[in-house]
């Protein structure tokens, strides 16, 4: 367990494949464990919801890339949680199905003012959260 621990502590880049459920658990552990990450990707279907944003926001301060791919149950408080706290992003992505909502959106474009990459799919975030 310790040698695990060690190279997790030396990840700068970590992807989490789709459909896997990784849980929230899971994905808290990894994310204690890995705690220099500068890329994270959280594949389709996952279904980390708010409390895996909560705890990406709250374990990932080095992020610069985030990706949390399609149907993850996010929704605004998840986006905004991220946007509070991970502000060094400069490449966001989330993926459709993942109801962000305008209260989402806004804090995403008022927090990370240093995105050079912004991609939003079909997240119902409304005309105020468009523009």
């Amino acid at each position: 367990l310790t040698t695990i621990y060690e190279h997790c502590m030396s990840l700068k880049e970590r992807s989490s494949p789709n459909g896997v459920r990784i849980g929230i658990g899971g994905l808290t552990l990894m994310l204690l464990w890995c705690s220099e990450l500068t890329s994270l990707t959280i594949g389709n279907w996952n279904n980390i919801g708010n409390s895996g944003a909560t705890a990406i926001a709250q374990h990932c301060q080095y992020l610069t890339s985030l990706a949390i791919g399609a149907s993850n149950a996010l929704d605004g408080d998840g986006a905004k949680a991220l946007a509070q706290h991970c502000k060094g992003l400069t490449s966001l992505t989330i993926g459709d199905e993942n109801d962000i909502e305008t209260d989402g959106a806004i804090a995403i474009a008022q927090n990370c003012q240093g995105l050079a990459s912004l991609t939003i799919g079909a997240c119902k975030i409304g005309s105020a959260g468009a523009v």
